[in-house]
């Protein structure tokens, strides 16, 4: 097996204990299950900002990354707002229609899963690494005036009748909103460019960020997962797959061919990022904002682990076939 390959499987493995072992401290009682929002909270603002500013400390300044300000962006909002109305013809609606958008908005771009897949099967490393994470960074950025203001309509933590601006600026200034700030200063780091210190890599801390960040995540999850009761979401897992791994893709690819029309199309490497990146499932930061904005966590998590699952059976066998 080449070493990319089972460097990518490793991190995956990772993950499934990190996701079993919350499970089952839920169900044998060591934690319950409303801890996984103080998890998500840390990891989010503390783990994920690390890793986002050390990662796009090395994103390379050139004109035509710009467009990846562009495309991640239009994914989101034509995942999250084109799913709304499907998903009021299957009969959902109030915290459930929240969630399923942001499950349709967010994807698995980060370390936890879409960068990571770069980094192991793309070269050079390093540099899709860094595209990938820009990518979340992006996600991170965008989603608090795109998304934050979802969650929080829905939210019962909202005041009622307040404004969308209201919303906005609460986004803005909460701490939530750290890893767009953290990815903002590795962006400014790039440009300036500002030597990257090289115990960075002697050190391993990008890894062991990445580890402790999918660690949190799935933990969190595995804290809110129930397995039983899922067959009554199926009309759900069918719309939401159908989305994330048709709809998303195909507009990517589209957005694609009109920017190689430009006088500064992507790199190869950004292209094929952004390609990989398009198919990913739902993120796991849509389980930590349902979590975080006392959503329904327990269908968020439901919807996540299905999601990754399906993704695992079809879609990711043809993006290694594809890519490697």
């Amino acid at each position: 097996m080449p070493p990319h390959i089972a460097k990518f499987l490793a991190f995956g493995l990772f993950g499934v204990f990190a996701l079993a072992a919350g499970y089952v401290a839920r169900r044998r009682n060591w934690l319950h299950e409303d801890r996984s929002r103080t998890i998500h909270y840390y990891t989010v603002v503390w783990l994920w900002s690390a890793a986002l500013l050390l990662s796009l400390w090395r994103i390379p300044p050139l004109t035509e990354n710009l467009w990846l300000v562009a495309i991640q962006p239009l994914l989101m909002a034509a995942g999250a707002y084109g799913i709304i109305p499907l998903a009021k013809l299957i009969g959902c609606k109030g915290q459930q229609l929240a969630v399923i958008a942001l499950a349709a908005g967010l994807s698995n771009n980060g370390f936890g899963m879409g960068a990571y897949l770069c980094f192991s099967i793309l070269h050079p490393p390093e540099e899709a690494l860094a595209y990938g994470l820009a990518f979340a960074s992006i996600t991170n950025a965008a989603m608090v005036p795109l998304l934050y203001p979802l969650a929080r309509l829905y939210s019962p933590a909202t005041t009622a009748g307040e404004s969308f601006a209201r919303l906005l600026v609460r986004s803005y200034l909460d701490a939530r909103a750290m890893p767009m700030y953290a990815a903002l200063v590795g962006v400014a780091l790039a440009i300036a460019q500002v030597p990257f210190p090289a115990a960075i890599d002697t050190w391993y801390v990008i890894d062991i960020l990445a580890y402790a960040g999918a660690f949190g995540g799935y933990f969190g999850i595995g804290l809110r997962l129930h397995i039983g009761g899922s067959a009554a979401y199926l009309k759900q897992h069918i719309l939401l797959a159908a989305v994330k791994f048709t709809a998303i893709p195909l507009a990517a690819v589209a957005i694609l061919w009109a920017i190689h029309l430009t006088a500064h199309p992507l790199g190869p490497v950004a292209s094929q990022v952004a390609r990989i990146e398009s198919a990913m499932p739902s993120a796991v930061v849509m389980v930590a904002l349902a979590n975080m904005f006392h959503l329904d966590a327990r269908f968020a998590s439901t919807l996540w682990a299905w999601n990754m699952l399906l993704f695992m059976l079809v879609p990711l066998p043809v993006v290694l076939w594809l890519f490697v």
